[in-house]
C-alpha cells in the first residue's frame, strides 16, 4: 500500500484580497493576516528565512530579527510572527507585529493563568507612566480568551525610547496555552490598531 505522505506542518491558502491563511497542523490552530502583514512559522531553523524576509522589507526589519529579544520569543514557544510591513511601521524603530507563544502543560485554566500572566508582567515589561492593564475578554471562534491592554516603555536599539501598545489575547485549551500579542508603537495605533486586532482575533482552533 502506498505510504502516506506526511503533512507538513504548516499550510497557506491564499483567500484573495490580499487575505492569507496559515494552518498550523501540528500547533493546532490558524491565523489570517490581511494585505500588509507578511507571517511566517517560526522556530529556530526558520530564523534566517524570516530575517532575510525582513532584510528584504528594509534594514530596520532585519535588525529587529537579529535581536536578543526576538531570539528569546523562539526560545519561549513561539510558533508564529507577522510584521506589518507599511512604510510607517518599518520606519517606526519597532515594526507592528503579531505573535503566537504557545506553551504545554501549564496546568490551570485560561482565566488563572491570565491572572499569572499579569501579575509577572511588570517582571518583564515596563508599563508606561498613567499606563494600567485592561482587561476584557474576546472571541476567538467558539473560544473565549481573556483579552489584555496596555502602554509600555522600551530603548530600542539606537538608544530611543518608545511608547508600544500590546493587545494580548490568553487562552488555554487541552491543558496548552496560547498567548497572540499585538505590539505596535502608539504613533501607529489610529493606523494600524484596528486591521492588527482583526487579524489576532482570526485565530482558530483547528
Amino acid at each position: 500500500s502506498p505510504t502516506p505522505t506526511p503533512q507538513a506542518p504548516m499550510s497557506v491558502i491564499d483567500l484573495g484580497n490580499g487575505q492569507m491563511q496559515y494552518d498550523f497542523h501540528e500547533d493546532g490552530f490558524s491565523l489570517t493576516t490581511a494585505e500588509g502583514w507578511v507571517a511566517t512559522q517560526i522556530d529556530a531553523s526558520m530564523l534566517a528565512n524570516a530575517s532575510e524576509l525582513a532584510a528584504e522589507a528594509s534594514d530596520e526589519l532585519a535588525e529587529l530579527f537579529e535581536s536578543d529579544l526576538f531570539r528569546n520569543l523562539i526560545a519561549s514557544g513561539m510558533k508564529f510572527y507577522a510584521i506589518n510591513t507599511s512604510s510607517a511601521s518599518a520606519e517606526s524603530g519597532n515594526p507592528a507585529n503579531i505573535n503566537v507563544v504557545q506553551q504545554q502543560s501549564v496546568g490551570v485554566a485560561t482565566e488563572t493563568y491570565a491572572d499569572l500572566l499579569v501579575e509577572q508582567l511588570p517582571s518583564f515589561v515596563t508599563l508606561a507612566t498613567e499606563s494600567e492593564v485592561e482587561r476584557t475578554t474576546a472571541a476567538l471562534g467558539e473560544a473565549t480568551a481573556v483579552k489584555l491592554v496596555y502602554v509600555s516603555e522600551i530603548v530600542n536599539p539606537l538608544g530611543i525610547t518608545l511608547n508600544l501598545h500590546t493587545t494580548q489575547y490568553i487562552v488555554v485549551q487541552n491543558d496548552v496555552s496560547y498567548v497572540i500579542s499585538l505590539t505596535m508603537p502608539i504613533e501607529l495605533v489610529d493606523q494600524l490598531l484596528a486591521d492588527g486586532e482583526t487579524v489576532a482575533e482570526s485565530f482558530r482552533f483547528k
